[in-house]
């Protein structure tokens, strides 16, 4: 039986040809790797080729088990991936994992299209497909279509943190007994590398939400574990935060619930998955099942201390009437992330509907009518009237192609002609920066030209911004006193107070209409209109630092140029000039090889150069070598070295170079030492002279360095015969004004 457990890792012998095959495959080196697995353009075909003939059987038996240390039980199989309907070979991935996932999906279906999780790395280290190591097959249950996961997707991902999906055609079986089961959606994790992909971090916690709808049920944990999963982040505070936005969300008195909600969870986030749910038709999410929502994830973007609500499974978009209200479902006790928020807070439920109203101008069918074509072209290849393993007939499947092409249509005429989302709001254009690349002294001003669309009048316009944990809102003004150029000339303007070298600041503009009825805040817009998912930002310089020392000379590609002092190789190396005629200590000072990052590699205290010295630092990032190796390795196809000041002197920038592809053991350094212009040097000299800057002493003619009566006569000499070095004034003639330039650098001395 081909049943193995996690932990036990499989190092095949069976011979030399697939042992090769495997290490190819687990360091990705089979042609065609750097495809894209989720490209929703590429039908593939996956083959699962098990050893058993009871393979079936032997998943079923293992649903979500595990044995008794709690190591996931796998079904082993081979994994033959077609990439297209033209690959008649396929790339084989030997030893995946082999699960069968889901509830319902997995319960209401009798046959074997059940939903499949593939792990290529669990026998075989390293394993991946396209650089993806569980790969989700979900059958598609609820959606005779095929398509309807794959379509949303694709529109929510350009507003919110949502997976990327494509179909394939999977058969499973023994080897030369394999059948087809059917067309399945391909479907992008939300793990770990997915966080990383959206957030400045992966290392926060993950919750599933199973059958949990945010209520607050106490400070016990095991009162949240059944209903929310659990994963990554610090085991030792699972559910702590969690626990805490549902306490703040149920228990906060209303009016002070916006300020006190948005600082530990991303409403911003919230208002926009609300409204694809609404505008996409999808009612298993997370108002379904009240008081047991569920098909979401919350996930702690640990840099900003807050959690964010994100979307998962979609195979039930375009499933409900084209006719839904606005605020389907949302009113129910039992349901406070709509019900206490977007219904109960004025503030917050015009932002849902400006989110509403941009999601109504994604409902395209022209658009979305091609890919719909293009994925039913596939499963139209796939899709036979004897299909034995397909949930769903033939007949079901035409008619609701059908259905969903009518339904998208009708979603959008019926959400084109509701009033809430025709008010008219402020239109904000030409926002602009000032200073365009600021320092860590500036205060930085924004200003954007705002207009009425129809006679709504202005009511407010917002500037929000951040450089860590929640958006901070601050008024803009039209009053000549806000960088917004004269009083009452539809400019309005706000500053961002000066922030550290280093720091990302992000900031949108919200504006508002004075149509206040029924309670509103007024009718909003957002510039860009993706608000806090895709803000506008900018990096803060840090100020220049005037420094006697200055990178003189690196090499990126030291072969055999110069080992580092422990003879323990050849790393790469910058070296320092000191320019001036006394020691300076460099504790504190920092180096680097990327310019958004000043603080990278700190000098540690007693490091000194001495005056018109060079000090040589290994870049081989491995500072327990001592004092002088920095953190980081330079990269021989271009980079960026920086030298910066100490935090306590402003961290500016003392120096930095940046270079392009380098040749091995040639350097790249200043053509003299301190000197303005960059040569490559071969042979390099690293902790040596590039050389003494010529210093500019044009009357003397005689080159001594000194100016006296045989410069005079030198001069003379050459005036008298033509020779145009005595053409002090560039012109190709010898004339009363070269006497006369002659005298004025005669006058001036040598530097």
């Amino acid at each position: 039986m081909s049943i193995r457990h996690s932990r036990l890792k499989r190092t095949p012998t069976t011979s030399l040809a697939f042992a090769l095959t495997t290490a190819m495959l687990a360091a990705g080196a089979i042609a065609g790797e750097p495809q894209d697995l989720y490209d929703d353009t590429v039908y593939r075909t996956m083959e699962v080729v098990f050893d058993d003939a009871d393979w079936n059987q032997q998943l079923r038996d293992n649903w979500q088990t595990h044995d008794n240390t709690g190591e996931t039980i796998y079904v082993v199989a081979d994994l033959i991936v077609y990439d297209s309907p033209t690959d008649a070979t396929g790339t084989t991935y030997p030893d995946v994992g082999v699960q069968y996932k889901g509830n319902s999906s997995y319960w209401f279906v009798n046959g074997l299209k059940k939903p499949y999780k593939i792990t290529m790395d669990a026998f075989v280290d390293n394993q991946e497909l396209y650089g993806h190591s569980k790969i989700t097959l979900n059958n598609g249950i609820f959606d005779p279509t095929k398509i309807r996961e794959v379509i949303s997707y694709k529109i929510m991902r350009e507003f919110m943190p949502a997976s990327r999906a494509n179909l394939v055609f999977v058969r499973s079986g023994t080897a030369g007994n394999i059948q087809d089961i059917g067309v399945y959606t391909s479907v992008e994790r939300v793990n770990k590398k997915f966080m990383g992909k959206h957030f400045p971090n992966d290392n926060g916690h993950r919750y599933k939400a199973d059958s949990g709808s945010m209520l607050y049920f106490g400070t016990n944990v095991n009162q949240y574990n059944s209903a929310y999963s659990a994963k990554g982040g610090d085991l030792l505070t699972h559910y702590q935060d969690l626990i805490e936005v549902c306490d703040v969300l149920n228990n906060t008195p209303i009016n002070q619930l916006r300020t006190e909600l948005d600082e530990i969870f991303s409403i911003d986030r919230l208002t926009w998955q609300a409204a694809a749910g609404v505008a996409l038709l999808n009612w298993d999410d997370l108002r379904a099942f009240a008081p047991n929502g569920h098909n979401y994830y919350m996930y702690e973007d640990t840099l900003n201390d807050r959690l964010h609500i994100l979307p998962w499974d979609w195979d039930l978009g375009w499933s409900t009437s084209t006719s839904d209200g606005l605020f389907q479902d949302f009113n129910n006790s039992n349901l406070p992330l709509t019900d206490r928020t977007i219904l109960d807070i004025p503030e917050i439920k015009d932002r849902y509907l400006a989110h509403l109203r941009t999601f109504t101008t994604r409902i395209d069918w022209a658009a979305i009518q091609v890919d719909v074509a293009r994925h039913r072209a596939f499963t139209d290849s796939r899709i036979s009237t004897v299909h034995e393993q397909e949930i769903f007939s033939n007949f079901q499947y035409t008619i609701s192609h059908n259905g969903l092409a009518n339904d998208i249509p009708g979603r959008r005429n019926f959400l084109d002609n509701q009033a809430l989302l025709n008010r008219p709001s402020p239109t904000i254009a030409n926002v602009d920066m000032s200073p365009a690349s600021p320092t860590s002294d500036d205060v930085v001003w924004i200003a954007a030209e705002i207009a009425q669309e129809a006679s709504e009048g202005i009511g407010g316009v917002v500037l929000f911004t951040r450089d860590q944990g929640r958006y901070m809102p601050t008024p803009m003004f039209d009053d000549g006193a806000h960088n917004d150029g004269a009083s009452g000339d539809g400019v309005y303007g706000a500053s961002i107070q000066a922030w550290g070298a280093g720091v990302i600041v992000e900031y949108y503009i919200e504006t508002s209409s004075n149509d206040t009825a029924g309670g509103s805040t007024g009718a909003k817009r957002y510039e860009p209109i993706y608000a806090e998912h895709k803000p506008l930002e900018y990096q803060v310089r840090a100020n220049a630092f005037d420094s006697p020392i200055v990178i003189n000379e690196f090499m990126a590609d030291n072969d055999t140029t110069i080992q580092d002092p422990d003879g323990t190789g050849f790393p790469d190396w910058i070296e320092l000039f000191n320019t001036s005629d006394v020691m300076v200590d460099l504790s504190g000072y920092f180096l680097t090889d990327n310019l958004q990052d000043p603080t990278q590699f700190e000098i540690p205290a007693g490091v000194t150069i001495a005056g018109g010295e060079h000090l040589l630092f290994w870049a081989d990032n491995d500072t327990n070598q001592g004092p002088t190796h920095t953190n980081f390795k330079l990269g021989r196809s271009g980079e960026e070295i920086g030298f910066y000041a100490p935090i306590a002197l402003g961290n500016g920038v003392a120096d930095s170079y940046v270079f392009g592809a380098q040749t091995s053991d040639i350097s790249e350094g200043r053509d003299c030492d301190g000197g303005d212009s960059w040569v490559f040097f071969d042979p390099a000299t690293p902790g040596a002279t590039n050389g003494t800057c010529s210093t500019d002493c044009p009357a003397d003619m005689n080159g001594d360095g000194m100016l006296n009566f045989f410069d005079v006569s030198a001069f003379l000499s050459a005036f008298g015969s033509g020779d145009l070095a005595a053409d002090f004034t560039g012109d190709g003639l010898l004339n009363f004004f070269d006497v006369s330039a002659f005298l004025s650098a005669f006058a001036a001395g040598c530097p």
